[in-house]
């Protein structure tokens, strides 16, 4: 039924393959979901002969490769490819038996053990000394934060995508690949914000450009410190090349929607929860600059910056445990911009690595990403590392509870609500026989009751006749709209809704002089897709925003709806009506919830139990570990869950299996 082989050569079967177990493990702290081998192997007869021949002829610094064969039928199928180290092995000279360690032939046997090698990210040499391809290095364009002017001398960054596959490279002397559709940066034409945007930095190269060396990292720091600000996982899989391959991906990835077996009628069905994966509190930021207004243009702001904060979460949890995304690497916009213009004499981050929000548009092309300015020195055009600012980050990892910090007095909060329902925007179309454009109205939403209760207004800083809140001092400000869209047709109409549609919550920040300082979107259902216009009904959403206010600075919400008809070649006639509530989370003076999070959907429930896995089940399984398997206890209550851990022994299939999945078993 198996056939073993060591370096393609044919062995005895091994004493104990009866309890030889492949484990499949999703491990939070390398944020890996790999296959693992716990339990050793023993070799006599030839094995012991061929692995103390390997230890006597070339030493102990060496790889054998084990491959297990499998017979379904009538043919043999290759159901594991691995290492065993000789430096694992431990030789019974009486005996003559052997006991081996097998790790997989991708992540364990090369990378694992020198995931913490730092090395030079353009030497060009792997760990033993084979040429590899030094990782690309751009000329990254930088500016000057205090008039926004473009400096004249770029410097020399590393996209992280090139920086993981140069490091694996490194590790694996080039014989493992890397893939990453999430970190691809060539592949970002609208310019959102996300990890493929990152580059790696040399302190001294940001200081003193035109430097021949670069940042000395390690793979496990700067997974680490991506994981960090973008959630991530990675697993293992063949490569389009063949090789044995590394996939990297945002965190999501690993949560497929799509499913990969079925699993009914389970006995002993348990659910519990994973306390691995519930905090206390959760710590952002990273080592900051000491503000001085002479060098630096980013005044801190409470979790709209860059410093180490700390904050807990809401709930009731019985745990002690903090979600550390403190960053090593530096970010901090002012220690940025004294390295590249306010204070270049300052060597003391010369060895340090910097990571920096980039933009690649060509070969030719690349600078360092400036986002508009939120502090209250209005001159300030722009600033480094937007999506690295604490509140980004928040807004990426989805916790079981609620971002929160309490600081005293909310003295200047409020909640304002709409006390009629209001129609705000009238769409029409005849009928057509071409395609009709999309019609769009913008206003102002009108929050018109700030003192009935549960309404409040403490400070007096809600308007109700300008349906705007004016800040009194400087500070952080978390704002929420609740808002329920009514759609129909006019009284009377003997024309149908027909109309699609697609909302647009605003929220805007204006300064004193009524001058538009920010417009920040969210669009439901999204930016591109559009909501079905048949028949009359309601949608009910909400949306959070972290916003910096000057004092004098006023927030407002807007509102903007596109529609168009379902059905061209008909007729179609929309009223759109609104009601809702506008309201502080988190203030200045009180603190207050800063990050919502909808605890059904954290990955915490753990299913368990213990079920044979046959070997097509297994084999399909194996083909796209981020894919879910449905389970049921009673053959129809399915639960939809992701791998955790699975335990399963090759020779007769009995598995023990962990499954992670959210409350809402979705």
């Amino acid at each position: 039924m198996f056939k073993f082989y060591f370096d393609n050569i044919e062995v005895a079967d091994p004493l104990n393959w009866d309890d030889f177990e492949e484990n499949i493990v999703r491990d939070d702290t390398i944020k890996g979901l790999l296959p693992r081998y716990d339990i050793k192997l023993s070799f006599n007869a030839g094995g012991y002969a061929y692995l103390y021949g390997i230890k006597k002829s070339t030493g102990f610094c060496n790889l054998v490769s084990l491959r297990v064969d499998f017979k379904c039928g009538d043919v043999y199928e290759t159901v594991l490819n691995g290492y065993i180290p000789i430096s694992d092995c431990k030789f019974n000279r009486n005996k003559c038996i052997v006991e081996c360690q097998v790790v997989d032939d991708n992540y364990g046997a090369r990378i694992y053990n020198n995931k913490s090698i730092k090395t030079d990210l353009i030497a060009g040499k792997s760990k033993n000394g084979e040429d590899i391809t030094p990782a690309t290095e751009f000329a990254i364009d930088f500016f000057k934060p205090s008039d926004g002017t473009t400096l004249a001398t770029a410097r020399s960054g590393i996209f992280v995508y090139d920086a993981f596959r140069y490091l694996i490279d490194f590790m694996t002397d080039g014989s493992v690949g890397f893939e990453s559709d999430y970190l691809t940066y060539t592949t970002n034409p609208t310019g959102e914000s996300t990890a493929r945007n990152l580059a790696v930095f040399l302190g001294e190269e940001l200081r003193v450009p035109s430097q021949s060396k670069t940042a000395k990292i390690s793979f496990n720091d700067l997974f680490k410190e991506v994981d960090k600000k973008f959630p991530l996982g990675f697993t293992t899989i063949k490569g389009t090349d063949g090789r044995p391959t590394i996939k990297i991906e945002n965190a999501d990835y690993f949560y497929n929607t799509g499913n990969s077996i079925t699993i009914n009628d389970i006995t002993d069905l348990e659910e519990s929860f994973d306390n691995e994966l519930l905090y206390s509190k959760v710590i952002f930021g990273s080592t900051g600059a000491d503000y001085n207004s002479l060098i630096h243009s980013f005044q801190p702001v409470q979790f709209l910056g860059f410093v180490e904060e700390e904050y807990h979460l809401t709930g009731e949890c019985n745990i002690d445990k903090a979600l550390d995304l403190k960053s090593e690497y530096f970010i901090d916009t002012n220690i940025i911009e004294e390295l590249v213009a306010t204070n270049t004499s300052n060597d003391s981050y010369d060895d340090e690595t910097f990571l920096i929000e980039c933009r690649y548009y060509d070969v030719a092309t690349v600078i360092a990403l400036p986002y508009a300015n939120i502090t209250s020195n209005v001159v300030t055009p722009a600033y480094y590392n937007g999506a690295l600012a604490n509140n980004k980050v928040a807004e990426r990892y989805s916790l079981q509870g609620n971002i929160a910090q309490y600081l005293g007095a909310n003295d200047v909060g409020f909640r304002a609500s709409t006390t009629y329902q209001w129609n705000f925007a009238n769409h029409t179309n005849a009928a057509s026989v071409t395609p009709v454009a999309t019609q769009s109205t913008t206003v102002k939403v009108r929050f018109d009751n700030d003192s009935i209760l549960p309404n409040y207004d403490t400070a007096g800083q809600y308007d109700t006749t300008n349906y705007r809140y004016t800040s009194s001092q400087d500070g952080s400000y978390l704002l929420k709209a609740q808002y329920s869209i009514y759609k129909t047709t006019p009284s009377g109409s003997a024309v149908a809704m027909n109309r699609d549609y697609r909302v647009t919550y605003r929220f805007r920040r204006y300064n004193s002089g009524a001058t538009l300082l920010e417009d920040n979107l969210y669009y439901f259902p999204s930016q591109t897709g559009f909501y079905s216009g048949t028949g009359i009904g309601t949608i009910t959403t909400n949306q959070s925003h972290s916003l910096f206010l000057a004092n004098g600075d006023y927030a407002e919400m807007w509102i903007t709806l596109e529609s168009r008809p379902q059905f061209y070649t008909l007729a179609s006639n929309g009223q759109f009506y609104f009601n809702g509530v506008f309201n502080t989370e988190a203030t200045v003076t009180g603190g207050g919830i800063y990050e919502e999070s909808e605890p059904r959907d954290y990955f915490v429930s753990k299913l368990e139990f213990n079920r044979p896995l046959s070997y097509n089940e297994y084999k399909t399984l194996k083909l796209d570990l981020s894919k879910s398997l449905i389970v049921n206890h009673d053959g129809q209550t399915n639960s939809t869950a992701w791998i955790r851990k699975i335990n399963r022994k090759f020779a007769s299939g009995e598995s023990s299996i962990q499954l992670i999945s959210n409350l809402n078993n979705t």
